[in-house]
């Protein structure tokens, strides 16, 4: 399977993993590469399934929160890390006990 990339662009933001579980994901963004100035992002980690599009075949891969599911499923953008810490706390218990939605894709899938 193809696990999440620890440092990439996205919506004209540069993302830096700080810390992950099977379920939740935690980003530094950054709107230029070498800013001091950061927010931060908690996203739903979901799986996307193998799956062949326009001729090609794409493996089972990890993948976020889709833009529009964005604050929908627990997923938040934060100024202070500690906020965003908070937030990953309890997204990740959430999923833990199974009060959210399992993570797992068969439609829908995000970009």
């Amino acid at each position: 399977m193809k696990i999440l990339k620890t440092h990439f662009r996205k919506n004209d933001l540069y993302y830096t993993l700080i810390c992950r579980n099977d379920n939740v994901a935690m980003y530094e963004t950054r709107q230029e590469k070498d800013s001091d100035r950061c927010h931060y992002e908690v996203t739903r980690i979901y799986i996307r399934p193998a799956h062949t599009a326009l001729n090609v075949d794409f493996e089972e891969a990890e993948v976020l929160t889709s833009n529009d599911q964005f604050f929908y499923d627990g997923s938040g953008a934060f100024i202070k890390k500690d906020n965003a810490m908070k937030n990953f706390l309890q997204l990740s218990k959430e999923l833990y006990r199974g009060v959210k939605q399992p993570n797992r894709l068969d439609s829908d899938l995000p970009e």
